[in-house]
């Protein structure tokens, strides 16, 4: 990027100081747009990013592009330097021709007056001579050496590690697929899902998913590792294996072995299913998601097909946008370490809805019912929905029409939906927030909105394994 850069403004100098012939005036500005222009972009995304989503994120993605930023002006005015001096710019014809410019430009004499209001900016009329100038941008330049020392050695260790990894997972690969993919008559019998690799208290810790018809024993386990520990020319004991294996439909998948040959038995379907359910529940629930969404519940399921399929939703009055749909999948995949993760986000609409009631009554105008039955079906189906009334009656009303209107709302809901009422559920049951009020027209404002404890457990539902 930096030698491109380099060679880009070389030529937009030397296209300065030419007379301008065909497309040669464009030079200095593509330069300039291919340079300084994104970086200012990345700093702008990054910001934010910091203020929206997540900070530590985001600000480290705005230092990236400043300093991109700054290289590439430092580069841009120190190969001008070397250009202009080359073809002898600094020549009194040139400066007679400057300081006309600067005199009769309407342009140039409204900058000038700008900056003569700084306080400071008679000492900074003369820079001074050659050799300050060029002390001035070398000193600049090893300035910004350190910052670009520092990262050109994280890439070059982002790259080492990521060598390292498809070394690992070349050698991993290459094993299971020789000894342990397939049955001694060549009939396929698991495959690689997923593979991964991290030091850990100087082991080398292998998680290694596979989609099997036959669960493996203990001692192709063993097999496995001692056959990686070869290959890897490390000792037995420094590699530990995490075999997570997920079973698919066969007559003697769920084969009990014996204690003679096996010491601890597989993990069954179930064990597996409610290992993979905690895990992306813990997941999901630490997610922050932008206001005003507010989760809802998810669904996740598993198959040799699709590994893992998770679907968000989430109540709000707009869609998250693009990037904050990219933050929460990447923060999803990345606390359960699968990248292959598919996360797909559903928007549940608040529902407002008003139910008119005729004057002095509290039974429900049949006209109505279509109201109560859209907020119950759907608060029906997401469980941690609850329903905000806000009952009222006119002034001119007698007794306690605003109560009768709102229970007979919840007796409503309760013969329909099954929901139940206020005065019935219990205290972590409940669905309803109730207001009673003055009002101009007899009526009932409905709103769906968040159940309030705020330690409620969210809805789940989950399909680990689907047979194939």
């Amino acid at each position: 990027m930096m030698r491109l850069c380099l060679i880009e403004l070389r030529l937009g100098a030397v296209a300065i100081c030419k007379e301008a012939k065909g497309i040669v005036t464009s030079v200095p500005g593509v330069s300039i747009a291919v340079a300084l222009m994104p970086p200012l972009c990345v700093v702008g995304y990054g910001i934010g990013t910091a203020f929206t989503f997540n900070a530590e994120t985001g600000f480290t993605v705005a230092r990236g592009g400043g300093l991109l930023f700054f290289t590439n002006l430092v580069a841009i005015t120190f190969m001008a330097m070397l250009v202009f001096l080359t073809l002898n710019i600094d020549a009194d014809p040139v400066r007679d021709r400057v300081r006309t410019w600067r005199e009769e430009d309407r342009e140039s004499i409204w900058v000038q007056s700008l900056l003569n209001k700084i306080p400071a900016s008679g000492r900074l009329k003369r820079i001074g001579g050659l050799p300050s100038r060029l002390l001035l941008i070398v000193m600049t330049i090893l300035v910004i050496s350190v910052p670009l020392n520092q990262s050109y050695s994280q890439l070059r260790s982002e790259i080492s590690y990521k060598q390292q990894q498809n070394r690992l997972r070349s050698a991993a690969t290459e094993i299971w697929q020789k000894n342990f993919a397939g049955f001694a008559d060549g009939k396929a019998r698991s495959y690689i899902s997923q593979l991964s690799f991290q030091e850990r208290e100087r082991k080398l810790v292998t998680q290694l998913q596979v989609v099997t018809s036959k669960v493996y024993t203990e001692a192709e386990r063993s097999q496995y590792q001692q056959l990686l520990s070869v290959k890897l020319l490390r000792p037995l004991d420094s590699i530990a294996l995490n075999l997570i294996q997920i079973p698919t439909a066969s007559g003697d998948l769920l084969q009990k072995l014996s204690e003679a040959t096996k010491p601890a038995p597989p993990p069954t379907t179930a064990q597996l299913q409610s290992s993979f359910l905690e895990s992306a529940k813990l997941a999901i629930e630490s997610l922050l998601l932008p206001p005003p969404a507010r989760l809802v519940s998810y669904a996740a399921s598993t198959s040799p097909v699709a590994p893992l399929k998770i679907q968000i939703i989430y109540l709000s009055e707009r869609d998250i946008d693009r990037d904050g749909r990219a933050v929460l999948v990447e923060d999803i995949r990345r606390q359960l370490e699968y990248p292959t993760a598919e996360v797909t986000f559903e928007r549940l609409a608040p529902i407002t809805e008003t139910v008119t009631f005729d004057l002095d009554r509290s039974e429900i105008p049949p006209s109505q019912t279509k109201i109560l039955d859209r907020i119950g079906r759907v608060v029906r189906e997401n469980p941690t929905l609850q329903i905000e009334l806000q009952s009222g009656q006119t002034p001119s009303e007698i007794g306690t029409l605003a109560q009768d209107r709102s229970l007979a709302i919840q007796s409503y809901l309760q013969t329909q939906w099954q929901i139940q009422p206020l005065a019935v559920a219990a205290q972590n049951e409940r669905r309803y927030a109730i207001e009673a009020k003055t009002a101009t027209t007899p009526t009932v404002q409905l709103k769906t909105i968040i159940k309030l404890p705020e330690d409620t457990p969210k809805s789940s539902s989950v399909s680990a394994i689907e047979d194939k």
